[in-house]
């Protein structure tokens, strides 16, 4: 008799952000730029840092869906190779993340809000809202970069880890 393999079907978690202050926002992001991103890109995520909005900092439990947004800044993502790990479609669901990453909440941003969240409740957000986002659970040491290419359809989350490199 033959070993069965079932797809991992997808299924989106309830999202419940909390607020996060300017201060996290910037501690977390500055981080992911200087550690996570190869050199040649990170001057064009800077106005991430210089242009941020009051706007994009969330209440508590509420999603934004709307606003400017700095989404192809995105498109510039280059990870240093020894820090990231691709995860790609069923390894990037929320369920898969959860297995990872727990109930760990970071500082989360994708062009339009600023919170935190989980790593099931990132990977819902990005997925069911077409966006890629960052999720920071330690500053510069580790965090996700979720990228959702529309063109391809490929859904993936860039799990970064200082650890990786060591």
């Amino acid at each position: 008799m033959g070993t069965e393999t079932h797809a991992i079907s997808y299924k989106s978690v309830p999202v419940e952000p909390y607020s996060c202050t300017m201060k996290e926002y910037d501690l977390h992001l500055k981080a992911f730029i200087e550690d996570f991103l190869e050199a040649d890109v990170r001057g064009r995520w800077q106005p991430l840092l210089t242009r941020r909005r009051a706007s994009w900092f969330v209440p508590p439990n509420n999603i934004k869906l709307g606003g400017q947004c700095y989404g192809p800044l995105f498109d510039w993502f280059s990870p240093k190779d020894e820090y990231s790990k691709l995860a790609i479609g069923e390894e990037a669901y929320p369920s898969a993340l959860a297995g990872l990453y727990g109930a760990a909440r970071g500082v989360y941003f994708d062009g339009f809000m600023a919170c935190k969240v989980t790593a099931a409740e990132g990977a819902s957000v990005t997925i069911d809202h077409h966006r890629n986002g960052i999720l920071s659970f330690v500053p510069g040491r580790k965090a996700i970069f979720f990228d959702q290419d529309l063109e391809s359809g490929i859904k993936g989350a860039w799990l970064l880890d200082r650890k990786m490199g060591s």
